[in-house]
């Protein structure tokens, strides 16, 4: 049955099949470009048609360098330029949920004094994504 209104702890973000550890927050963004096609036959409106589409996933979390899927294994994706395929769902059977492959765009290591190590990370979709709903 689908969750309905929920807590935000119940979205979990799984790279290759594994959550990202000690993730604090994660995000996803749809976008579309859109193309402006206004003329000057169009009464003052402006008019578009859709361009391309991209989907974004931000991640943020508690840096653990001996935990399974972490800071570090984020980093090799840049440092070994591998993708990974992702899942952003509650696992509860009636959700929506996306899925795809992604690159990561960005990693921040912070390790500020007397205070959690944490990390922030932007993944981007390759190919189409997928929306769909958790079996």
């Amino acid at each position: 049955m689908p969750t309905g209104r929920h807590n935000g702890q119940l979205v979990i973000l799984n790279l290759d099949g594994s959550p990202i550890a000690h993730s604090t927050n994660s995000s996803i963004s749809v976008n579309q470009n859109l193309i402006p096609t206004t003329t000057k036959d169009s009464s003052n409106w402006a008019e578009s048609i859709r361009g391309e589409r991209s989907l974004t996933i931000t991640v943020e979390g508690l840096t653990d360098y001996s935990a399974s899927f972490g800071a570090d294994e984020l980093a090799d994706m840049i440092f070994s330029a591998q993708s990974a395929n992702f899942s952003w769902s509650t696992n509860t059977s009636g959700d929506t949920d996306y899925t795809g492959t992604v690159n990561l765009e960005s990693l921040e290591l912070t390790e500020p004094n007397n205070e959690a190590g944490g990390y922030s990370g932007t993944l981007q979709a390759t190919g189409t994504p997928v929306k769909g709903t958790e079996s």
